[in-house]
């Protein structure tokens, strides 16, 4: 188990990045119906190159809230309103937001637990919170500019008193090969050895041993990070300095999944990545062709000492003069790095708003466990999308849902006592 916290403290619940939900629903008209809603603000864009007049707005992708049931004891050490730190049972939502700041809700009824944490960066991932339950938010700006404050950087904030406990890889770190600086990933934390797991889409994976302290009895928090390990690549397709005929980037966009002592890490010049992370060495590479967002999904298959990973690319960098390609779902095996299957659509694709798979899988569980479900972006045409469930065994269609919009959202399944799955996926548009 990757975390013993009640709730979801990372994208996709843990370090296999295969659940996106916590417990069970009571399902009985099968309607979706809004509860509360929030305001959220706005920030400019970067103004690297001169001031912009777009702004950052909402929630950004991937845009996972995390959600969390706090032990009482831990609860009256935070910085909670004090009705909060009473309620019985209290649940806490924690949305990092493309305005710069954290909010803290009540997930009955939207109701703020405590002050917002102003930042002053824009938030595009969800963040992570301490598998082990300590109080303590790990997250990274999604944007770059010039003013020192503003700067790209990782962060780890203490949720007692939102003191910053740690910074890494503020832009320009000079170990990178690539000047964007953003860390759109949610990291992993390994509870065993505490090390902090982050990749960055500068192309840097960093392991930081944190040398936690925490009393549970006084609230004092503290980090002091060692033994930190910078990992870098190159690749033939995204040298840097870049060459004339180079069109692709590297870096890390992806979340990092693990089993054991391995990662497995998406990058945006269409590669999968295991690395080896004792050693910070690349066990295998395969070729996913272009660039990957969603994030890679493990699927333990012990019975056979064996694993799968499920990752999908956009539309990007292959799209030919008219904007048209074809991307695939791959399911590979973990262990090798060979190809499964791949199951293939021709899409199309925008600037700054690519087709293909954005999404991250979802793995089907109870009635659906045979099952992986995927969106495909700007198909058939620019503005449509179609949710396909594949068979995870063939990467045969076994249904098709078609949207009046593209998405870039990944599902996630609702489950039932039962075992009933019901899939929600938002629909986008430009």
């Amino acid at each position: 188990p990757y975390s013993n916290v009640t709730g979801i403290v990372t994208f996709r619940g843990n370090n296999q990045r295969d659940s996106a939900v916590y417990g069970t629903a009571d399902v009985t008209e099968k309607k979706l119906s809004k509860v509360w809603s929030i305001d959220t603000g706005e920030l400019p864009r970067s103004d690297i190159g001169g001031e912009t007049e777009q702004t950052w707005t909402g929630s950004g992708w991937v845009g996972q809230p995390l959600i969390v049931q706090w032990p009482d004891n831990i609860k009256q050490l935070m910085n909670m309103y004090d009705w909060a730190k009473q309620k019985e049972g209290l649940v806490e939502v924690i949305l990092a937001t493309m305005d710069g700041n954290v909010y803290f809700l009540d997930l009955e009824t939207g109701e703020q637990t405590r002050d917002k944490l102003h930042i002053g960066m824009p938030f595009k991932g969800a963040g992570s919170l301490d598998p082990r339950g300590y109080p303590i938010l790990y997250l990274g700006s999604g944007d770059m500019y010039t003013s020192d404050d503003m700067k790209s950087r990782a962060m780890a904030y203490s949720l007692i008193d939102f003191t910053r406990l740690y910074e890494f890889g503020k832009q320009n770190d000079e170990f990178a090969l690539r000047d964007w600086h953003a860390y759109d990933s949610s990291p992993l934390v390994d509870a065993d050895t505490d090390t902090l797991i982050y990749p960055g889409e500068n192309g840097i994976l960093y392991t930081i041993k944190l040398n936690t302290k925490f009393d549970e009895t006084t609230g004092e928090l503290s980090l002091n990070p060692s033994n930190i390990v910078k990992m870098r690549y190159a690749a033939t397709r995204s040298t840097y300095p870049a060459s004339s005929d180079n069109k692709y980037w590297l870096g890390y966009e992806t979340s990092i999944a693990t089993l054991g002592e391995f990662g497995y890490l998406g990058t945006n010049d269409g590669f999968l990545q295991c690395i080896n992370l004792n050693t910070m060495s690349v066990v295998w590479v395969q070729d996913v062709k272009d660039d990957t967002n969603g994030s890679p999904v493990l699927e333990p298959d012990f019975a056979n000492r064996t694993a799968y990973i499920y990752i999908g690319s956009s539309l990007h960098f292959t799209a030919d003069a008219d904007r048209k390609g074809s991307v695939s779902l791959y399911k590979i095996n973990a262990i090798t790095g060979e190809i499964v299957w791949a199951h293939a659509e021709n899409v199309n694709t925008k600037p700054g708003v690519s087709g293909g798979i954005q999404a991250t899988a979802l793995l089907g569980k109870g009635n659906i466990s045979d099952l992986v479900i995927i969106p495909f972006a700007r198909t058939p045409n620019e503005d449509d999308g179609v949710v396909l469930a594949l068979d995870k065994a063939t990467g045969s269609v076994r249904w098709t849902f078609v949207m009046e919009k593209y998405t870039w959202s990944s599902p996630v399944a609702v489950y039932d006592d039962s075992g009933n799955a019901y899939i929600v996926v938002c629909e986008g548009s430009d």
